[in-house]
């Protein structure tokens, strides 16, 4: 079977358009919940108990990365995957979420040591979410290979409702802190309910071989991306935990929260409805085609989102978080550009992920990640200011040094790529300049929201008239019609 982001499907699984299209729908509506539970809660509690569960994250938040390690994507990158493959990284995956939630519980101790503040009780709780993800995983991974997308979409909503249910009753009931952990501990468990209720699958008794070397080699690369990824973004609310105080850490985790929300939500959803796609592509022509359309997509729709709350950052401020967020506007403006490089080089990622060059793209991140991680530390005591525009120029750095790592070694697709980035940077700027042309003879927070959502509009179609740009469009437009067609029928 191939697929395509046309739409076109030639076997028994939807097309990759429709599925791309109904993931980020669903995703979207889980971001949406998401955003829901940051404009009550924040109007329910400190921030300094948001900056607590922040500050255990920090460092509990590796053993999310580890009990997955990688297996996961090394199981959708795959073409054909048995059912005691499945079962085996099944096993791997609960042991590896019961072994990281047991070594949280231990080192909670330490985590209270480090802040100076008592954090035990939230870590030893949290720590139940690391389980229930690791035994979670292979059932994903075996719905999003049947291609059911709607359910995994459904699932994901669904667990988000209840868990902020869960988060306002605690809130309500004076919890505190406590009241967020118990939201992340209720959307673990429904999700893993609802899964193993969808797939009705039960992984059979562990056996060696059954060709499981690929999938440690693959995890071992993949597990290190992702910890000095996290590291990047866990280190900054770590360091200004030590050098400031709960409730600059806390704000500075809201905004980051927010700007966050896309990339994750999304960025790693499509990332699992891709990878099969481009394992199943049919020469070098296809493979750059497919990744060519996914780059467009989302770059297009998650790059101008962070420039628009970046254009907007006190409208989206003061809805999502309300008053009492000292900062939280100039904090999210210079982390919106972290968050548009981020998104415009995410196809790097994908690039690697399915060439099985991951470990090159590990190396040649490192050095700047470890120089942002001791920057952070350094600079902390500049406050949240300081540490927010250490992320962003090193979103910048890492953007350039992938691209220019990824040149020399698959040239023909990279160039594809970087060729749509530009234009993204070009559309990106028009908008802009024409946001800021208009913004200066008319005032009022919300009529400028209106005004930059008018200049992008108008920058598509002065760009339109370019038949590079007309090409990007007509792959939204394709994917529209794959996805009302489907309907229709």
């Amino acid at each position: 079977m191939t697929e395509g982001l046309s739409g076109r499907r030639t076997g028994g699984r939807p097309s990759l358009g429709r599925s791309a299209g109904i993931t980020m729908v669903g995703q979207a509506a889980k971001v949406l919940f998401q955003l829901a539970g940051i404009v009550i809660l924040s109007r329910m509690l400190e921030s300094a108990q948001f900056g607590a569960v922040a500050m255990v994250l920090a460092f509990a938040g590796f053993a999310n990365v580890l009990g997955d390690f990688g297996f996961s994507l090394a199981a959708l990158a795959r073409e054909s995957l048995s059912n005691q493959q499945s079962s085996n990284l099944f096993w791997l995956n609960s042991i590896l979420g019961a072994a990281v939630a047991g070594v949280v519980c231990i080192f909670a101790p330490l985590i209270s040591a480090f802040y100076a503040l008592d954090l035990n009780t939230l870590t030893w709780v949290i720590s139940v979410v690391f389980l229930l993800n690791g035994l979670s995983t292979q059932y994903r991974v075996l719905l999003t290979r049947e291609g059911r997308f709607g359910f995994l979409a459904s699932i994901d909503v669904a667990s988000q409702g209840l868990g902020l249910v869960v988060a306002i009753g605690g809130a309500q009931l004076g919890l505190g802190a406590m009241a967020l952990v118990l939201q992340q501990v209720t959307a673990a468990a429904v999700l893993l309910f609802g899964l193993v209720m969808a797939t009705r699958w039960r992984p059979q008794a562990w056996r060696r071989g059954n060709g499981m070397r690929s999938f440690f080699t693959f995890g071992f690369s993949t597990t290190g991306t992702q910890l000095v990824n996290y590291a990047s973004v866990s280190i900054q609310p770590a360091a200004l935990g030590i050098a400031t105080s709960p409730a600059v850490v806390g704000s500075y985790s809201r905004v980051l929260q927010i700007l966050s929300l896309p990339l994750q939500q999304i960025g790693q959803p499509i990332t699992r409805v891709l990878l099969p796609a481009l394992a199943a592509s049919r020469g070098v022509s296809q493979f750059t085609d497919t990744i060519r359309r996914a780059h467009i997509i989302f770059s297009y729709t998650l790059g101008g989102l962070a420039v628009w709350i970046g254009c907007n950052s006190e409208l989206v401020s003061m809805i999502l978080l309300g008053g009492g967020w000292g900062g939280a506007p100039e904090i999210m403006a210079i982390l919106a550009v972290a968050s548009f490089y981020q998104a415009v080089g995410y196809s790097v990622y994908w690039l690697a992920m399915s060439s099985n060059r991951v470990g090159a793209l590990f190396f040649a991140e490192l050095p700047g990640r470890v120089a942002m991680i001791v920057a952070c530390f350094v600079f902390a005591q500049g406050g949240a200011l300081a540490v927010a525009c250490i992320v962003a120029g090193a979103a910048m750095v890492n953007f350039a040094i992938a691209h220019l790592s990824f040149y020399f070694i698959n040239p023909q697709v990279l160039v594809e790529l970087f060729n749509v980035t530009i234009r993204v940077l070009f559309h990106a700027a028009l908008a802009c300049i024409t946001y800021a042309g208009l913004a200066s003879v008319i005032d009022g927070d919300g009529v400028r929201a209106v005004l930059f959502s008018i200049s992008a509009v108008v920058s598509i179609a002065v760009l339109g008239l370019l038949r590079p740009f007309r090409r990007d469009l007509k792959v939204f437009t394709d994917l529209g019609k794959s996805i009302l067609r489907r309907k229709a029928k």
